[in-house]
């Protein structure tokens, strides 16, 4: 509480310090920065503030950090001398501020506003301009009130104890959206200083790693994954930290077999951390210690199965709040369990019963890769089945000997996305802690920030990210040249496919020859003859993952694809060489055909609703192909499975492969369907003229993109929206189509 004994006497002598220095007319907002802070200090002998340095234009951070009694309560925020606060408040830099400081003053020395929680409590002008032109103050009894009370609520402020995954998503996104812009500010900065021969910042190295990786990567896409990164990562530490965490002990919680994400924390922890973003890391970790962490989790456990990954599930919540547009796409590259429990299940059955693998994916001989790993959600079940194979075979005494031995060094993920990557060896190093297992200096989980589907060129390493450089070293040495047994995930579809890089290109095309010496031709032939039609479809991102898990299978001999995908291979002409491919590659095949296009618009047969099992519109299918030449003659299985979505998901979670009705499907040439057809007028019906026969010429119809950009319902809407486009004086990020269209 202020000591109103002296509170007068207090507000004069400041006044009288304020004067001295306006009235030499040589001043600035920093020349007022000491009496104020004395000022205040001198308020009570139990508050104090800490003055941030001074740092380059355009990289924000609160003037100062307030305390009570050495507990951080607050910011405070200075601006010039009688500068317009009303004004101040509209600006880019106030309204971030506001959105992820829960308690903040903003003053220009005369005026004090208190802002708590977005919303102005007090607003009180001390004094005014003229009163300094007077050299002489008049206070009212009713203004040192108004300021005594905004004084007391600013220090009195307490961070609520967090007891709900919500309110702890909502507090932990309002700091890391701030982070993202102070990292992209920083890296902005650091991209002048490099200009100008200067040293840039840690941040800059982390850049520069992820543009070594992936190529393309924009500088917005690298400080939303530096600040996911660090804001997920501290809420792992402080799950695993059992006192008050910091920011210089946090990185002792983060182990060193995540490498990359260990040296991110190694930097926070420095004293090299620039300080215009430790402040607001520092408040992410004051709000993870206010929470009760582990009340949360267990809440989020009981939202269904006990074995539910709760670093998913609160990581949807976190990006309900932090990006609730990416939350729309976590379809993408998160994987409904029951989806995934399906085929993982599947594929620990068929090691068992076709390839002599008696532990199934617990074998040692068995080399496991999900080539689009997405958040690892076919990750982390996958060495859940391993481990309760183990256990439920009374193996316990081993377990930690094969999580080191086995899970940690042939279990092997690829993630192009920066913040999926990150995710998934949080959440699997999460798991194994879980099972009591300590990891050891050398160990590592397996999973590569790479892009799949390119062959990337390794140079020299950086300064401070050798790890990354280590990183494309080995993803490019598993790609290529590992055995793998078992590939399994929900790779990306992608109509218009950014990969068109000649190696994939070369694979779909050209064809390659087999471990057993015979030749494949590509998916561009059928029957021995060059496509005619166009292709587009066969470079959907989807087609040339299936690609890359058939060409990896071929080259070991033997194994088992698990994927679920667009189901549009299934039937379509144009996949013709892709199946009759598939088809001289795998010994049996198995489509669970899950159906939902509501582009299709499908029905069940009995004319009710089907319903995809991920928010898409875009039917799905799972995938099984098993290369084993013991199973004799190839053959090919379907099924399919139409209803609601949850009543697939039940469905799913109590089948495997083995407990399926299958009808067998007999493909023949020349379109090879792997879908039942009513072949009983083929032969009448082949006598006819074929369409291709009567227009000799003939192309792909239309096919539209960005629809939400180039058309519209109303006539003059669309006519302005092109307009807009066309004014050169209007920014390129608003039309920034592939985020907003």
């Amino acid at each position: 509480m202020v000591d109103n004994s002296k509170i007068e006497k207090d507000i004069k002598n400041y006044f009288k310090e304020v004067y001295s220095i306006y009235s030499h007319g040589d001043y600035t907002e920093w020349t007022y920065r000491t009496p104020f802070e004395n000022f205040i200090k001198g308020l009570n002998p139990d508050y104090n503030l800490t003055q941030e340095p001074k740092r380059a234009a355009g990289l924000g951070a609160p003037d100062f950090k307030a305390f009570y009694n050495n507990r951080k309560i607050g910011f405070i925020e200075t601006k010039d001398l009688g500068e317009n606060l009303d004004k101040i408040l509209e600006t880019d830099q106030l309204k971030k501020y506001i959105e992820s400081i829960d308690n903040l003053i903003l003053t220009n020395y005369l005026q004090f506003v208190l802002i708590r929680k977005g919303r102005k409590v007090y607003d009180c002008n001390l004094f005014m301009l003229s009163d300094l032109d007077k050299r002489n103050l008049s206070i009212s009894k009713e203004k040192i009130e108004t300021f005594v009370s905004l004084i007391n609520e600013f220090f009195e402020y307490k961070l609520p104890t967090i007891v709900l995954a919500e309110e702890l998503a909502v507090e932990l996104s309002k700091r890391a959206k701030l982070l993202k812009e102070l990292a992209k500010d920083q890296l902005l900065n650091d991209l002048e200083k490099i200009k100008n021969n200067e040293s840039p910042s840690s941040i800059y190295d982390f850049y520069l790693g992820i543009k070594e990786l992936i190529k393309d990567v924009e500088l917005e896409d690298c400080a939303d994954a530096y600040a996911q990164t660090i804001t997920y990562g501290l809420f792992l530490a402080k799950r695993s930290c059992r006192g008050k965490l910091d920011r210089r002990t946090a990185s002792y919680y983060i182990p060193k077999n995540v490498g990359v994400i260990k040296r991110i924390f190694l930097n926070i922890s420095g004293e090299e951390f620039p300080p215009n973003i430790s402040w607001i890391v520092d408040d992410i970790i004051d709000i993870l210690n206010a929470a009760k962490l582990e009340e949360i989790l267990n809440k989020i456990d009981k939202r269904g199965k006990k074995d539910k990954d709760p670093i998913i599930f609160f990581y949807e919540d976190f990006l309900n709040y932090y990006e609730p547009e990416k939350r729309k796409d976590l379809g993408v590259y998160y994987t409904p369990r029951p989806v995934v429990n399906f085929i993982v299940n599947s594929v620990h059955s068929i090691l068992k019963k076709h390839f002599d693998k008696s532990l199934g994916l617990a074998d040692d001989s068995v080399n496991v890769l999900d080539p689009a790993i997405g958040t690892g959600t076919f990750f982390w079940i996958t060495f859940l089945v391993a481990l309760g194979e183990l256990k439920n075979q009374g193996l316990r005494g081993i377990i930690f000997d094969k999580i080191e031995n086995h899970l940690l060094k042939h279990f092997y993920g690829f993630e192009i996305l920066i913040t999926p990557y990150v995710i998934s060896h949080l959440k699997i190093t999460d798991l194994l802690q879980r099972w009591h297992y300590r990891f050891k200096d050398d160990d590592r989980i397996q999973v590569y920030l790479t892009n799949t589907l390119e062959q990337s060129e390794v140079h020299d390493p950086l300064l401070f990210m050798r790890e990354i450089t280590e990183e494309s070293r080995i993803a490019n040495q598993i790609k290529t040249e590992k055995p793998i047994l078992v590939l399994i995930g929900n790779p990306p579809y992608s109509g218009i496919s950014a990969n068109k890089g000649k190696w994939i290109d070369d694979l779909l095309k050209k064809g390659y020859t087999r471990a057993d010496g015979s030749k494949d031709d590509g998916y561009y032939t059928v029957d021995g003859k060059s496509l005619e039609e166009r292709k587009l479809w066969l470079q959907d991102d989807y087609v040339k993952f299936i690609r890359y898990a058939q060409w990896k299978i071929d080259q070991n001999g033997e194994g088992v694809v698990g994927f679920i995908t667009n189901h549009s291979y299934l039937d379509n002409p144009t996949f013709r060489g892709m199946r009759e491919s598939l088809l001289q590659s795998f010994d049996r095949i198995f489509i669970l055909n899950l159906h939902g296009n509501s582009l299709k618009k499908e029905k069940c047969p009995d004319g009710g609703k089907d319903e995809n099992v991920f928010d898409i519109q875009q039917g799905v299918a799972i995938g099984i192909f098993i290369k084993n030449k013991n199973l004799g003659q190839k053959k090919i299985y379907y099924t399919d499975l139409w209803g609601l979505r949850d009543s697939k998901y039940h469905w799913l979670d109590r089948h495997t492969i083995d407990n399926v009705k299958w009808q067998e499907v007999k493909p023949i040439s020349p379109f090879y369907f792997f879908v039942p057809k009513d072949t009983t007028f083929e032969e009448e019906y082949n006598k006819f003229w074929k369409v291709t026969d009567i227009f000799p010429v003939n192309c792909t119809g239309i096919v539209t993109a960005r629809d939400k950009f180039v058309i519209d319902f109303d006539k003059d809407t669309l006519r302005r929206r092109i307009e807009r486009f066309r004014d050169l004086s209007i920014p390129d990020d608003a039309f920034k189509l592939k985020e907003n269209y």
